[in-house]
């Protein structure tokens, strides 16, 4: 994957951390989706105590890593 990366950044001449921004952004959106599709789709198949919680425990790890990712991603965008 690497190799990848490195071959589109010498090819369009875009610095390594401007692609690392690009996809942390992009992670980040994702996660936004994901979580409001557990949200639905618990809220609308099941509505028990354990499934509510379960789902909670996800939303929080999802909003932490979304957090921390935007960070970096905060970090990257200074440092450029």
């Amino acid at each position: 994957m690497f190799y990848t990366v490195q071959r589109e950044v010498l090819r369009k001449k875009v610095s390594y951390n401007q692609v690392r921004f690009d996809f942390i952004q992009m992670l980040v959106f994702g996660l936004e989706f994901l979580i409001v599709a557990d949200a639905l789709t618990t809220l609308i198949s099941t509505r028990t105590l354990d499934d509510i919680a379960v789902l909670g425990g996800i939303v929080v790890i999802r909003i932490v890593l979304g957090y921390f990712l935007s960070r970096e991603a905060k970090g990257l965008r200074q440092d450029s």
